[in-house]
């Protein structure tokens, strides 16, 4: 964790130990998996950025890697949860760096099935096998039953986050 998250994370949790009722200790756990997701983003963007790629043109193209018939603009953003516009920017610039082509036509671009280059497809392969093998080297010490109870942890977490997405704020 880095110096300015730690001390952001020691001042928060500071704050919920003053508080009556509060589980610290959930505190603790939450900004320490806030912490992690910022530095494995973080250790990702310079991964993919080496590639010439971000985290969303990997998104994408690793949607169209197995779709030899490529997909439509609006089932990409479907599939990776991005809006529509936000793939049209992605696509944009996998097209002006020759990662992908838009079936030719008249119409609208958004429109036109997207597919992957032979370019793309040996720049994913080289990409995939390293952001593989790095994943392997990160969790080589978590066993197996650690990495399910990890998964199971964070998905209850995910859910019961979820289930309050409705619930009123208070005043």
């Amino acid at each position: 964790m880095e110096f300015l998250e730690l001390r952001k994370s020691l001042e928060i949790l500071e704050l919920a130990r003053t508080r009556q009722g509060i589980d610290t200790s959930a505190v603790e756990t939450l900004l320490t998996m806030q912490a992690a997701l910022q530095d494995i983003n973080r250790v990702l963007d310079g991964f993919f950025s080496s590639y010439g790629l971000t985290q969303g043109r990997f998104a994408l193209l690793s949607l169209l890697m197995n779709r030899p018939d490529g997909m439509k603009p609006s089932d990409l953003a479907d599939e990776a949860g991005v809006t529509r516009a936000t793939v049209t920017g992605l696509l944009d610039g996998l097209e002006r760096d020759g990662l992908v082509k838009r079936a030719a036509g008249t119409g609208d671009k958004r429109s036109r099935v997207v597919k992957m280059t032979p370019v793309a497809h040996g720049l994913m392969e080289g990409v995939l096998g390293e952001y593989f093998r790095r994943i392997s080297r990160w969790l080589a010490g978590v066993s197996g039953g650690g990495r399910r109870t990890l998964i199971g942890a964070l998905s209850t977490v995910l859910d019961r986050m979820h289930a309050n997405d409705n619930e009123p704020l208070p005043l």
